[in-house]
């Protein structure tokens, strides 16, 4: 991939990363939650700059320094030369992905999304339909990449087995939707995809459908690079 580093005295150019197996934070990071990447750089970049005397820094003041201040500070290491370039990269690497999550609202996205696969919010509580709704109207209102609103949407009718006539109507207007996009969502039916909502059954008392149906869905938390994350975990019954 290419990335600018942080550069003060120049206007920085584009520089060349193999992300691969010669990697070694790459080969231990790749595959964790990004809260869990930021909290390990940060607690190493902590480390080096605490016990570093050549940094010019007291020995705790890593500890409320933010994610650029101490990227800053790992630039002006003068020993370390090659691991603090190695963390400073992927700091930078960190920093290009939690703007892109920040940029494009994607923790809201993704909350939603969470909700209409396993039928709940965050806390773990039963939503009802009309409230999912709601607030997939008030998240396609803020979406400017089209094929975001199309996921969501589709997600929606997919997760939820279909969609009523005027909840489609809303959501279609809520994103702004042309009728090329309108159509690319109703051809799911041409893959066996059920576009209209059956009635709703009065056992069901319209909350919104779980996919994983009877599995049990565990709330687990993440903490990292200074936010909080709450992820729903299905686990599938074991026979």
């Amino acid at each position: 991939m290419s990335f600018k580093p942080d550069a003060a005295d120049a206007v920085p150019s584009l520089k060349d990363v193999l992300l691969n197996e010669n990697d070694e934070v790459w080969k231990e990071l790749r595959g964790e939650h990004i809260a869990d990447v930021l909290t390990v750089l940060s607690d190493r970049i902590r480390s080096v700059v605490a016990t570093n005397s050549g940094a010019g820094l007291q020995k705790d003041s890593g500890k409320s320094m933010s994610l650029t201040e101490m990227a800053d500070a790992v630039k002006h290491l003068p020993e370390y030369q090659e691991t603090m370039a190695k963390l400073s990269q992927h700091m930078t690497i960190a920093h290009m992905c939690t703007d892109q999550f920040n940029k494009g609202n994607l923790l809201e996205i993704a909350e939603l999304e969470q909700t209409m696969a396993t039928g709940k919010d965050e806390e773990g509580k039963a939503l009802k339909v009309k409230q999912l709704v709601d607030d997939l109207i008030d998240a396609l209102a803020g979406i400017n990449k089209r094929e975001m609103a199309v996921r969501l949407i589709m997600i929606y009718i997919i997760s939820q087995e279909g969609i009523k006539e005027e909840d489609r109507k809303r959501l279609f207007d809520a994103a702004g939707l042309t009728p090329e996009e309108q159509d690319v969502i109703l051809s799911l039916e041409k893959i066996g995809v059920t576009l209209q909502a059956a009635p709703a059954k009065k056992s069901t008392m319209g909350k919104v459908i779980s996919m994983f149906r009877s599995q049990k869905v565990r709330r687990v938390e993440y903490w990292g690079g200074g936010k909080g994350f709450t992820l729903l975990l299905p686990f599938p019954f074991l026979f």
